[in-house]
């Protein structure tokens, strides 16, 4: 006999939040992203969402870009070294940052994916977690 599958199984695990303990953490979690960017590079994003669902967090930010930056971006191959020096940012953020995602919301990150679009001046962050984060009614 098999054993039962991380889709099949994971819908019979306890979840661990619920739909306020979501929201506050939500709230935390977005307060440490601000905290964290601008200690490392001195501008936190002007929009910061964090969404914490089934067993997924979504982390999007908007208006992260500098003066500079944004004046590179707008050139025609601007766009993209803006993208890849800030691709290696978000790079640096997951490698100092799941570690605290997975502390916080007591699962293990088994999948993570991020995108910058410097033209549009956002940027997003994705991660699946081994298990429900929240209680779905």
């Amino acid at each position: 006999m098999s054993e039962p599958s991380y889709f099949q199984d994971k819908r019979t695990i306890e979840c661990r939040l619920t739909n306020k303990e979501r929201r506050q953490l939500q709230h935390e979690m977005k307060i440490h992203l601000e905290k964290y960017f601008k200690g490392l590079i001195g501008k936190a994003a002007d929009y910061t969402k964090v969404i914490i669902w089934d067993d997924t967090v979504i982390i999007q930010g908007e208006g992260f870009l500098t003066e500079p930056e944004k004046f590179v971006a707008r050139g025609t191959r601007g766009g993209n070294l803006v993208k890849q020096t800030r691709m290696q940012v978000a790079q640096q953020f997951a490698k100092d940052n799941v570690p605290y995602f997975e502390e916080k919301l007591g699962a293990n990150c088994i999948h993570q994916t991020f995108d910058v679009e410097a033209n549009k001046d956002f940027w997003i962050h994705v991660m699946v977690f081994d298990q429900l984060l929240i209680e779905i009614k």
